[in-house]
């Protein structure tokens, strides 16, 4: 395995972190939103 690869691997398990975090901020926005909405 050379080095290269060995970082591009880290760096795609990073972002695949970074991104499923980011779903579920956006999930729980929305489920905020919908919250909000039915009071108003």
């Amino acid at each position: 395995m050379q080095p290269h690869t060995m970082v591009a691997l880290v760096w795609i398990l990073a972002m695949r972190e970074k991104g499923r975090k980011l779903y579920e901020i956006f999930k729980d926005t929305q489920i905020l939103l919908k919250r909000i909405q039915k009071r108003g």
